[in-house]
């Protein structure tokens, strides 16, 4: 059980800081851009916005599976292990 709660808590912690990181990714640029006195058009905004959306949604994914995957290969190697430990092997 403390692993199954520890993996939950380290994924539901990636998903949460790169979505999160993504938004505070954003504001600094856009505050930077409007600091230096740049025009913020709507067109530039909403392509960077959509860009660092697909950055972090991409890697989101990947962390999601890759842990998922981990689970996967750890489950079925201590039901193997189980399996070697018995009197008949």
């Amino acid at each position: 059980m403390k692993e199954v709660i520890k993996i939950n808590v380290v994924g539901t912690l990636g998903s949460s800081v790169f979505q999160n990181f993504g938004l505070i990714a954003v504001m600094i640029i856009l505050v930077s851009e409007w600091k230096k006195g740049i025009i913020l058009d709507n067109g530039k905004s909403v392509a960077m916005l959509s860009m660092i959306y697909l950055v972090f949604f991409s890697v989101n994914i990947l962390f999601y599976f890759g842990l998922t995957n981990l689970q996967n290969f750890l489950a079925i190697v201590r039901r193997l292990s189980s399996v070697f430990e018995m009197q008949e092997f």
